[in-house]
């Protein structure tokens, strides 16, 4: 092979040990196989921390792969806008390592919202092999390193880890979802909205200039859903996933072209699908409502489907019932997930009305603190929060029978199960 020279990349591998990791797993990418996908293999990704501002660690990351191109890297692009970089290691190189495909995005490191001169970049594995991918981390992380260019303080890179979290906000083209996308961008966490069109997306990108981007999806229909969720899965793996998107009580029973009532589509059946199909995050929150106390828990007729007469009022009370049954019902499932629901309170905003007593401060905060994983994101799988902490949900969302009915359900209407 050619000798690259000292902290180059033909010397690593006898010399450097992986910087401290938050452990991504050790799977497959997110253009999986059908062994992966039968598993539910989530892809791998992991952080590495520089002791240098973005802008350098970007020009940094570019000629590194650009010197590695002469032993085995192939289709190398980079983004100065979007800060990002991918590339794919050709089976046939230097290095001996496995083909694989991986991308990079670089953070600021914000500290009490200003700069302090350090970056993250957060390598993911798009396609290929899971130790190749390893391998190029080490292989990265050994020549950074050489160059000194990388946290040392091993305390200090595990504080840097935490301060980054990537986070997806169904609904958060205005209201609660983008009060909380706001918060959470402006302490540096890398945040994507939600928006049912691409004017909606332009509105919600300008409100919130510094989330890393906005995905596109109108939640009424399962087929826009499910491609909302591979669009999801390509722009993540996610720290927290956010489901707050909903329709109001002032809803007219209108049916979407899957024959379902509207209400029952947006707020009930659309978290239940997204939940199936993307990669699983560390953190799952649905956002319910006091009104679930209303909702009918005999779970008859939730689609709204034989013809009876239409209650919006009642629709909305159900739905937001079957939030809190289906994040318990994921709680009770998923024990490497935390997953809870919310009552945010009646609040000013679209959808509770601008004559509504409370201020969208609370409840956005405590958003924003369970997807950044700090204080409420310490209580225990499967709670029910408000603003005032944890509290006691109507005893039919935690009815085990009644959860696993629901999802029963979901599983019909959908023809997607919820895996194990």
């Amino acid at each position: 092979s050619t000798t690259l020279g000292n902290n180059s990349l033909d010397s690593l591998f006898s010399t450097t040990s992986p910087s401290p990791s938050i452990a991504g797993p050790t799977t497959s990418g997110l253009e999986r196989s059908w062994f992966a996908r039968f598993l539910n293999i989530k892809p791998a990704s992991d952080l590495l921390c520089f002791s240098i501002p973005r802008g350098r660690a970007c020009q940094e990351l570019v000629l590194l792969l650009k010197e590695w191109q002469r032993h085995g890297i192939r289709d190398l692009q980079y983004s100065r806008e979007q800060n990002t970089m991918s590339a794919r290691v050709d089976r046939h190189n230097a290095l001996d390592i496995k083909a694989v495909t991986f991308r990079i995005e670089i953070f600021v490191v914000l500290e009490h919202g200003r700069k302090v001169g350090l970056s993250i970049a957060r390598f993911v594995q798009v396609k290929g092999a899971a130790s190749g991918f390893r391998k190029v981390l080490e292989v990265i992380d050994g020549v950074m390193r050489g160059r000194g260019w990388l946290v040392e303080d091993r305390e200090k890179w595990k504080a840097l880890c935490e301060v980054v979290g990537v986070i997806l906000i169904t609904g958060s083209s205005d209201g609660l979802g983008q009060a909380a996308a706001k918060i959470l961008s402006e302490q540096g966490h890398v945040v994507f909205l939600h928006a049912r069109n691409s004017n909606r997306a332009k509105e919600a990108q300008a409100a919130v200039p510094k989330a890393k981007g906005v995905l596109i999806g109108d939640l009424s229909t399962i087929a826009d859903v499910k491609k909302l969720a591979a669009d999801a899965n390509k722009a993540g793996p996610f720290d927290a996933v956010v489901h707050n998107a909903a329709l109001g009580l002032s809803t007219n029973g209108e049916k979407t072209s899957d024959g379902i009532a509207q209400i029952f589509a947006v707020n009930s059946l659309a978290p239940y699908i997204l939940t199936a199909l993307m990669e699983k995050p560390k953190r799952l929150l649905y956002v319910s409502s006091g009104l679930h106390m209303s909702g009918d828990a005999s779970l008859e007729d939730v689609t709204w489907s034989t013809g009876r007469r239409f209650a919006g009022g009642q629709a909305y009370n159900d739905t937001k019932l079957h939030n809190v049954m289906l994040a318990n019902a994921v709680a009770a499932r998923w024990k490497d997930v935390q997953s809870c629901s919310l009552d945010p309170g009646w609040v000013k905003t679209k959808l509770g009305g601008f004559g509504a007593p409370g201020s969208t401060s609370a409840p956005s905060k405590m958003i924003a603190e369970f997807a950044a994983g700090k204080s409420v994101a310490g209580e225990k799988s499967g709670v029910y929060l408000n603003p005032g902490g944890v509290n006691k949900p109507l005893a039919a969302g935690t009815d085990v029978g009644k959860q696993d009915r629901l999802v029963q359900i979901y599983k019909d209407v959908s023809g997607l199960d919820l895996p194990q």
